[in-house]
């Protein structure tokens, strides 16, 4: 059953937490503020199977179930479940291609692909797991070389056999500068929570052009040891990242990772991470961020408030 937001019906909200990475804390941080504005909505907190008198609140009134993180044990007991997981990348680059959204162009190579011809997407490309996570395996190889590689990470090889792909996926290099920069917009059904540039390390040789990889050394990532975080508030990254969320609504939370071309200023969504581990305002990643760069995310755009509104339209409009 839908309803129009403005309607009062009595509903429930039940919000998994998840350890660190969605801590308790944060999830009463944001029943509270439902609570003080939207009384008529009960918020529920649960943690892998819920308590049984959280069941039998759900049995009594319609009831609509979000955790950032994937539900392995589907334990609800009625009513609409959003939770996160896994989208291979070719798969979000289909997604975004077909709504129009700028995505570096791409090809997937797949294992016994021998002599697979990737020059059309230019002199450098970008290689990685279809399925990889965490930055495993990630590489920059001039297209002309390009042959399948199968996964060397232990990350990537565990993904690889959890989900049975050993696919690669190539992209276009798209050069954002001197040291690599991408910009994080963290998204909760598609309204920005929180948005932060990450830049590699200055320790690292300077790239000085999309093809100056000569000297070796470069960094082609923004992660990795001496990055930094710098909070940004650009209008254009903001929309593209919620853009990039209305393509796949039914997923609660995004970290939409998106890089600025240079010098031509072009704005490409890199991956999406769907699996919900993107909360950083309260998460112990985040909290250490948030330490060594001397910012508050929740303080940025009131997170906690933009939370709580996006998570009690959702109840509101989909608690049954």
């Amino acid at each position: 059953m839908n309803e129009h937001p403005d309607n009062p019906r009595r509903c429930n909200l039940v919000l998994v937490w998840h350890g660190n990475a969605a801590p308790r804390s944060d999830m009463e941080r944001i029943a509270e503020r439902i609570h003080a504005r939207w009384p008529h909505i009960r918020v529920l907190i649960a943690r892998r199977r819920p308590r049984l008198s959280t069941w039998l609140r759900c049995l009594l009134a319609p009831t609509c179930v979000v955790s950032f993180h994937p539900v392995t044990k589907r334990w609800w007991v009625r009513g609409r479940l959003f939770d996160g997981y896994r989208i291979d990348k070719h798969e979000q680059n289909t997604i975004f291609s077909a709504a129009g959204l700028p995505v570096p162009e791409w090809a997937v190579i797949s294992p016994g692909d021998d002599t697979p011809d990737v020059t059309h997407l230019g002199a450098y490309v970008v290689t990685k797991p279809d399925c990889g996570g965490q930055g495993a395996d990630v590489l920059i190889r001039r297209s002309s070389r390009v042959r399948y590689r199968e996964p060397k990470t232990d990350m990537a090889r565990m993904l690889a056999e959890r989900y049975d792909n050993a696919d690669m996926i190539v992209q276009r290099f798209v050069y954002t500068g001197p040291h690599a920069r991408c910009y994080r917009v963290t998204t909760l059904f598609g309204r920005t929570i929180f948005a932060w540039l990450q830049e590699a390390s200055h320790d690292r040789p300077p790239l000085e052009g999309p093809d100056a990889f000569g000297g070796g050394g470069h960094s082609i990532v923004s992660s990795g040891k001496g990055c930094t975080f710098t909070l940004i508030d650009d209008p254009d990254i903001i929309e593209l990242a919620e853009r990039a969320h209305a393509t796949i609504p039914h997923i609660p939370l995004l970290g939409v990772d998106i890089v600025r071309e240079q010098p031509s200023g072009r704005l490409y969504i890199l991956e999406v991470n769907p699996n919900g581990y993107t909360w950083h305002l309260g998460s112990k990643n985040g909290q250490k961020i948030q330490r060594e760069s001397g910012f508050d995310i929740a303080a940025q755009f009131s997170g906690y408030d933009v939370a709580a509104e996006a998570l009690a339209d959702v109840a509101m409009r989909h608690a049954c």
